[in-house]
């Protein structure tokens, strides 16, 4: 069975499939779309990983759902890496011990931050609003700087979104400066809109957040799921819940019932 995982390890495009796994479960549409080679290749690289038991399968309707399945990976680090670690942890514990001290010796408190720990969430909102489809999605698009609140620019930046594939949420201020909060990598007109960006996050990082509008008679359903990943303090969660309630419960909502544009916040800057 070892030989079955180091076989399928030793493909560099099974080894993004698990990276890109490893953070949340995928359909194979979507990871299909991360890849330059056709989906039947990509499938058969699903194929593989499946065999070695990296892989396991759910199916919901259509849809295939693939999730990372880590068991065999951690049999494999206790039997290969597992006797090394001893040495390794020692070493590299040496090592940060030797870089701590030489950053005490040169940082000013005062002005000390850090970046936090790396760590991933998922935020998950839903928002029902007494609107068509196509009016909803021209104001999370066409509109949205009407109720984005949030900026980091200058006081006459303005918001934007280029609803197209590869097209870019922005926010621009003048002599070509600005901020990217995301690119869109899946548009599906009034059905479905994925972005991915630093979406505001101060440390490295990524995010991959999504709208899915759903009609249900005469009003409009918006399911928002944001997917972060990166260097996040404590409060880091918390702020981009807090964050998308704001937005949506009330900016977009009176956006759209009322045509009230949101007052401008400004958003901390590192």
């Amino acid at each position: 069975m070892h030989q079955a995982i180091w076989q399928a390890l030793a493909d560099p495009s099974r080894r993004r499939i698990l990276d890109l796994l490893k953070d949340q479960p995928r359909t194979t549409g979507e990871l299909a779309e991360q890849f330059d080679q056709s989906r039947f290749g990509v499938m058969k690289h699903l194929s593989v990983l499946e065999s070695a038991g990296l892989l396991i399968v759910e199916r919901r309707g259509r849809r295939r759902w693939n999730h990372l399945n880590a068991v065999p990976l951690r049999e494999i680090y206790e039997r290969w890496l597992g006797r090394y670690q001893e040495f390794w942890s020692s070493s590299l514990l040496r090592l940060k011990d030797a870089v701590a001290d030489g950053r005490q010796q040169n940082a000013q408190s005062d002005k000390e931050r850090t970046m936090g720990d790396f760590h991933s969430f998922i935020i998950k909102q839903e928002v029902t609003l007494d609107a068509a489809p196509d009016k909803v999605w021209s104001a999370l698009t066409a509109d949205i700087g009407s109720w984005w609140a949030f900026h980091v620019g200058k006081p006459e930046s303005k918001i934007s979104l280029d609803a197209r594939l590869g097209g870019y949420f922005e926010e621009r201020w003048g002599d070509g400066e600005g901020v990217i909060w995301g690119k869109v990598v899946d548009l599906r007109r009034g059905e479905r809109l994925r972005l991915t960006g630093s979406l505001g996050m101060t440390g490295a990082g990524r995010n991959d957040y999504v709208y899915e509008l759903e009609h249900k008679g005469e009003k409009t359903v918006v399911t928002l799921t944001h997917h972060a990943f990166g260097y996040q303090d404590v409060e880091t969660k918390d702020n981009y819940t807090e964050g998308w309630k704001m937005l949506l419960e009330t900016h977009l909502t009176a956006w759209l019932h009322e045509g009230k544009a949101a007052e401008r916040l400004d958003a901390k800057k590192d």
